[in-house]
């Protein structure tokens, strides 16, 4: 069995950054095409949707993939290993991932029922202005749930998350189940759906778990 207390870093590779995390907090985010592993020199443990980068780390020890420690029972063939981490101990619940892309998860009964995936807010944000470039879209105010927009950047940034809110809210009652709020862009998700819960680091969390496991 793995000693947890032993001196490791977990590691999330997606498909444009690496985020680094110990010991409760994130360290870095890199972008991948710059990023190198062989720079650790501890154990590394590592899930990844890139493929690439898995090849790159194969041959370096310290880099351990624990992608197959994760199952969860599911019809959905396709289910990214970052999505089954994020489900990973869930019974019932839905769980939201808003980062480059949004996932919407649904659990039952310790079974996977299906999810959502939409855009993410910078591709939106890539969508609008690649379409309507004089838009000024600010990325960076507060959301006020009581607000309606004035302005059509505004209007932008609070359709994105109203949009998501509304399919989360639709399935909460609809299955009646809790709703679990993860990645970079989802605090202000959390504002707008009552009762949910905001885990930045609920992929980290799972992770230290499996491996305390095994």
């Amino acid at each position: 069995m793995r000693s947890i207390s032993e001196s490791h870093y977990l590691s999330d590779i997606g498909n444009t950054n690496v985020k680094i995390w110990r010991d409760g907090q994130t360290l870095s985010t890199t972008p991948i095409n710059i990023f190198k592993p062989e720079d650790f020199t501890e154990r590394v443990f590592y899930i990844s949707v890139n493929r690439n980068f898995s090849e790159r780390v194969k041959s370096l020890q310290n880099w351990i993939d624990i992608s197959n420690l994760f199952h969860i029972q599911t019809e959905y063939r396709t289910l990214g290993v970052d999505r089954v981490v994020a489900l990973y101990g869930v019974e019932n619940g839905i769980v939201v991932d808003v980062g480059s892309a949004v996932t919407v998860d649904v659990i039952k009964e310790s079974k996977h029922l299906g999810g959502y995936i939409l855009l993410g807010k910078e591709a939106t944000w890539r969508a609008f202005q690649d379409k309507t470039p004089h838009l000024n879209i600010n990325k960076s105010r507060e959301l006020n749930i009581d607000e309606v927009p004035l302005l059509s950047g505004d209007a932008i940034y609070y359709g994105f998350y109203h949009s998501i809110s509304s399919l989360v809210i639709s399935l909460k009652s609809r299955f009646n189940l809790p709703v679990t709020i993860t990645g970079g862009d989802g605090e202000e998700l959390s504002y707008l759906i009552e009762e949910s819960i905001f885990k930045s680091d609920l992929l980290f969390l799972n992770m230290e778990k499996i491996i305390a496991r095994d």
